[in-house]
């Protein structure tokens, strides 16, 4: 699943759970960076087959692996994972839209083991959720807990804000760099293969060896 180089192509047309209009989140929903770049392109690049297993770790809204559902289809899985109250909102939202493959997993990943196998996964997402992770705790923690359960070869996928002051996203004191997410991953036991520019946003691609 490697994230390809070459320019994203837009996949605006493949909604998989998110399409139509009953796909509106309410006000209240947890909040979510899915509308700070060309999600669709992005998600359309990993390289991510039908039947593929996936662990959204910090899921929020939900709006990643909504679109995603598709992709995997009927004999693929996305588990969502957040803390409980979040988790709640969620697999209500789920149910409503019919998103069988998506399974909601109470964890608090601060500082909880994720109640997965060792190596049962093919991809595993932290989307603007490491710099949440690094105000709070050690961000180590999550990144190992992803190692674990990640297949020889899975990939994992960090999307982070720019290290840069910006009207959208987080303090400029709370963002992280390429370079420390790298290295933090790297020391769990990832190798580097790619970094893709989203505007407001990068995202590093890491291969579990």
């Amino acid at each position: 699943m490697m994230l390809e180089s070459n320019k994203l192509t837009d996949m605006n047309d493949k909604d998989g759970c998110m399409s139509g209009n009953s796909k509106h989140r309410a006000a209240d929903s947890p909040k979510s960076s899915f509308s700070m770049q060309d999600s669709g392109a992005m998600l359309s690049q990993l390289g991510i087959r039908q039947g593929s297993t996936l662990v959204d770790l910090g899921c929020g809204a939900g709006d990643y692996a909504l679109y995603i559902s598709d992709i995997v289809g009927e004999d693929g899985c996305i588990y969502a994972v957040d803390k409980a109250d979040v988790i709640a909102w969620l697999s209500e939202r789920t149910a409503a839209e019919n998103c069988r493959n998506i399974k909601s997993v109470a964890c608090d990943l601060a500082v909880e083991r994720l109640p997965f196998e060792d190596g049962a996964a093919d991809a595993c997402f932290l989307f603007t959720v490491l710099h949440h992770l690094a105000i709070s705790t050690n961000p180590e923690w999550v990144l190992s807990e992803a190692y674990r359960i990640l297949k020889p070869d899975g990939r994992l996928y960090v999307l982070e804000c720019k290290k840069e002051t910006s009207d959208k996203g987080p303090p400029l004191h709370f963002r992280l760099s390429e370079d420390q997410v790298a290295a933090w991953a790297q020391e769990a036991g990832f190798s580097k293969t790619c970094i893709k520019d989203l505007g407001y946003n990068y995202l590093l691609e890491f291969v579990r060896e």
